[in-house]
């Protein structure tokens, strides 16, 4: 996890952290191939939420959150899990910033294949942030160092995300 020197405040994940996070997804469907299937795109990916914030002037947590849920979603960095893993990088980035995200099983399934097939407004991160204000909770003092420790602390999620992708 790294904090941008350049836009301090907001903690990103990195490309390491992001592949640690799809391996974690995949453990709970080990027959699945795991693995990063273009790291042009992961990278990409991984930029996209500075990038945003650099050239859309947003500084709203809940966007910069969209912006990475739908670029993993859709950039298909890897060979499986793609949707899992835009969904728990999601939660990891927003806890490692302070807020609790919990959305319903329905509402991550519901919300993460309308990304994924284009569904109209879906791709809109400040429309999609609507999404994430409404199933945060700000925590105070919440330290999150490692993403390990999100993986840690989402693996009641991950469990439940089996039948996703």
């Amino acid at each position: 996890m790294e904090e941008d020197k350049s836009c301090p405040g907001i903690r990103y994940l990195s490309c390491q952290d992001i592949e640690l996070i799809n391996e974690a997804v995949i453990k709970f469907t080990p027959k699945e191939q795991c693995g990063v299937m273009s790291r042009h795109s992961l990278e990409s990916l991984q930029q996209s939420p500075n990038l945003y914030r650099y050239y859309e002037q947003c500084e709203d947590i809940f966007t910069l959150a969209a912006v990475l849920f739908i670029k993993i979603n859709k950039a298909h960095a890897f060979h499986n899990g793609n949707k899992r893993t835009a969904f728990i990088a999601s939660v990891i980035f927003l806890r490692a910033n302070g807020f609790i995200f919990e959305p319903s099983l329905e509402s991550v399934m519901d919300v993460s294949i309308k990304v994924a097939i284009n569904e109209p407004d879906y791709d809109n991160p400040h429309l999609l942030s609507s999404w994430f204000k409404a199933f945060c909770r700000e925590v105070e003092g919440m330290e999150l160092n490692e993403v390990e420790d999100g993986i840690q602390q989402s693996s009641s999620q991950l469990s439940l995300l089996k039948s996703l992708d």
